[in-house]
């Protein structure tokens, strides 16, 4: 059983709901009905993600304006992550996607 770690940053009334294909993952609603405002705490690491990326290509240096200026879950201020923390969502044994079975995640 995993235990509800807290993120780095606090959302007020934030309510972490366990994503049931994946109990690693739990799923935060903004409150809209479009999962591209949800973000989603991985309970292993502690790093919140969004539930739906873009998908679309950028520049590196597109890339950092974009995340550093989008609003997910009313916050701003967001990174691009090192590439451990992306490898941390790789699940070795899968392929296309490589992300862990049951995974929460949209795009």
């Amino acid at each position: 059983m995993y235990e509800i770690m807290k993120p780095i940053w606090d959302i007020t009334d934030a309510s972490w709901v366990d994503h049931a294909l994946n109990p690693r993952f739990a799923i935060w609603s903004a409150g809209t009905k479009s999962p591209d405002d949800d973000v989603v705490l991985d309970k292993e690491t502690g790093l919140v993600w969004e539930r739906s990326p873009a998908t679309d290509r950028k520049s590196l240096g597109g890339a950092i304006v974009y995340s550093t200026t989008r609003v997910v879950s009313h916050r701003k201020g967001w990174r691009l992550p090192a590439i451990e923390e992306l490898l941390s969502l790789v699940d070795p044994g899968a392929s296309n996607p490589t992300l862990p079975p049951g995974h929460p995640f949209v795009n």
